[in-house]
């Protein structure tokens, strides 16, 4: 089973977080899939403590092509995501999946 924990498309700003509010963890262990593709080649930063510190979650990615990550997350942690690349680049699909089961 999966849910979606966050949704978002459009142009976004260099190293501008992509959620207007973190995504906030409400179970002790979650596994994320982040689905996207963009309009440019970027490099897909997450942070897990509201902007605090930022981690790669994938490395350069190939423009307009469907990419997924996995992402393990904890209770109390406040997830939002950035690129430090491609200014103004166009988010076509940004989807966060809950797994369960």
């Amino acid at each position: 089973m999966v849910n979606l924990e966050g949704s978002t498309t459009g142009a976004k700003a260099q190293n501008a977080e992509f959620f207007a509010a973190d995504l906030i963890v409400q179970e002790n262990t979650e596994h994320w899939i982040i689905a996207y593709t963009t309009s440019a080649a970027v490099i897909l930063h997450a942070t897990h403590d509201s902007g605090t510190s930022w981690n790669i979650l994938t490395t350069l990615t190939v423009a307009d092509t469907y990419t997924l990550a996995d992402l393990y997350v904890k209770k109390g942690d406040t997830v939002n995501f950035r690129t430090p690349t491609a200014s103004g680049a166009t988010v076509d699909v940004f989807d966060v999946i809950k797994v369960e089961g």
